[in-house]
């Protein structure tokens, strides 16, 4: 009997080493497929931002929402920030699929719902529900092809991710535009939903739900206090310099508060077994290093998105047409750069080399913009607008690879959703500290130069009309401007000229202030991808052939 129960044993050992991963068994063809399904699904987020972002201005204003306007993307943003170290943890537990069936699902529901608001406060509240699902895409994409291809095979296909957003960046806003224009503002929030709905099936029929099967549980006291921590902080960069100035008792309040509870949730962390984010990726130094060069680095990607397109029309006098003309070129840059640097990763299979490369050719690039004048041959232009992305735009492929590589096949949903998280509250913190640099910058140079005569001979409405550099670039304000200088004598027109000099000079500095800040800013990105530590990238894994 003894005899038996040994061989017994003997055999469920053999059995359980010889006991293949089920992503192993996953033939080579059919993991190609199901990241052609995730990448479609994947496009839906920044086909849903896209177009919001640029019908907004219509439903606000049918919705008589202006006031309130900048609540639906800060709902929007707060929500998926918080919710993507959350899907990424479930995605461990119950299956990468039947997660991204979830998201897809309730992104569905909240398109429909922003489709069909009948105010804007319920439109808010639709954004929020989207954010719900979005705020999970990215990571559990990245946490996918962690599952379906070795090491240094990934970076080839996480290329591709920046196609999808380059493709929707700049092809959904006019298509947007022209249902907005022709049909109405609702039929642009459905827009994408036959896109979900194909993602949704082709997923349910594609993508194996591997899970694991340790049925962790979820940590929902855990959820609740990243929230706590993440709201407020995120809430304090976002009314700094509009409903609060920086430094003031509520805003100092709403930072500490953060502060205090981040560390309560470190804490708590520590002390359970099943954490949202486990301590071990938090100790990790190659994960963490890599997390800090993604919220760094949002700092240059910001100042060039926002910044520039205002450098180019308010100080170097170029019309919103030729800005479109000549940051084209720049804007199709990612979609390039992301495939080369995702290729050069899986071919050299090291990326260390491609993480200090992004961020210091922002650094270059942000400075030199810092320091053009009027004048600028277009084409050079041009040419400096494209260093940043040459290099920069491949980082949001090649930067969660490198995050990602030597953890557990168990742990990729949720250090996927962790370094989301950190990537979001960079891109979430960077508009309001950069606008509060240029605004801070703006009239303090302001006041340094206006002179005591000029002063004394503006009117309270031309001055308050001075103090708004949106006369740079806006053609009607000015000419109201000038026509009121034009009322006041014979000097009005001199007197103009000064004060619209004074405008100019002002937002030149402020400007350059907030490229010379972000590229300080990117530095420490610089300096984080210099301390990580490469690890292996293997070429194979078990079991399957390639």
């Amino acid at each position: 009997m003894g005899r038996v129960m040994e061989l017994d044993n003997l055999t469920t050992q053999a059995n359980e080493a010889t006991k293949a991963d089920p992503w192993e068994t996953i033939s080579y063809h059919r993991a190609i497929f199901a990241f052609a399904c995730i990448l479609l699904s994947y496009s839906i987020f920044y086909v849903d931002r896209a177009l919001v972002t640029n019908i907004m201005p219509r439903v606000a204003g049918q919705l008589n929402g202006i006031n309130l306007y900048s609540w639906v993307f800060t709902v929007n943003m707060l929500i998926a920030t918080c919710m993507a170290p959350i899907w990424g943890k479930l995605s461990d537990t119950y299956g990468r699929r039947n997660i991204f069936l979830t998201m897809l699902g309730i992104i569905v529901v909240g398109l429909i719902l922003c489709a069909a608001s009948p105010s804007f406060i319920v439109l808010i509240a639709a954004r929020g529900i989207v954010g719900i699902g979005t705020g999970g895409l990215q990571a559990v994409t990245f946490a996918i092809i962690a599952d379906l291809f070795a090491p240094a095979k990934r970076g080839k296909y996480s290329g591709f991710t920046v196609v999808m957003t380059a493709i929707a960046s700049t092809f959904i806003p006019v298509l947007a535009g022209w249902i907005t224009d022709v049909f109405g503002w609702r039929w642009s929030f459905i827009l994408p939903i036959p896109l979900a709905l194909l993602a949704l099936i082709l997923v349910y029929v594609v993508v194996p739900n591997i899970c694991s099967e340790k049925k962790a549980k979820m940590d929902y006291l855990g959820s609740l206090l990243l929230a706590a921590a993440s709201v407020p902080l995120l809430l304090a960069f976002s009314w700094a310099g509009s409903l609060y100035k920086w430094g003031t008792p509520v805003n100092i309040g709403l930072i500490g508060f953060s502060l205090v509870m981040f560390v309560v949730f470190y804490r708590h962390e520590c002390q359970i077994p099943y954490a949202l984010v486990s301590p071990r990726l938090l100790k990790n130094r190659n994960f963490m290093t890599a997390s800090m060069v993604s919220t760094f680095m949002a700092f240059g990607l910001m100042a060039g998105i926002i910044y520039i397109p205002l450098f180019t029309q308010a100080v170097l006098g170029l019309s919103a047409t030729m800005h479109g003309v000549v940051a084209g070129p720049a804007a199709a840059i990612p979609a390039v750069s992301g495939i080369i640097g995702g290729w050069l990763m899986s071919k050299t299979k090291h990326y260390k080399w491609l993480l200090i490369l992004g961020p210091a050719s922002s650094v270059v690039a942000l400075l030199i913009v810092s320091q053009l004048q009027p004048g600028i041959n277009l084409f050079l232009l041009a040419a400096i607008l494209c260093i940043q992305w040459i290099f920069g735009g491949y980082m949001p492929a090649v930067n969660p690879i490198a995050a990602l590589n030597g953890l557990k096949p168990e742990e990729s949903g949720q250090a996927a959703g962790t370094l989301y998280y950190f990537a979001s509250l960079g891109f979430a913190l960077a508009p309001s500290l950069l606008g509060s640099v240029m605004n801070s910058t703006f009239t303090s140079t302001f006041n340094a130069k206006l002179t005591p005569v000029l002063a004394s001979s503006l009117t309270a409405t031309q001055l308050a009309t001075l103090h708004n550099p949106r006369i740079l670039v806006d053609a009607a304000a000015m000419k109201t401007l000038e026509n009121s200088f034009a009322a006041t004598g014979p000097q009005g027109p001199e007197l103009f000229k000064q004060a619209v000099e004074i405008v100019h000079s002002s937002m030149q500095q402020g400007l350059q202030s907030v490229f010379i800040t972000a590229a300080l800013l990117v530095c420490i990105s610089v300096v984080c991808a210099l301390s990580i530590k490469e690890l292996p990238m293997p070429d194979k894994i078990p079991g399957r052939n390639r």
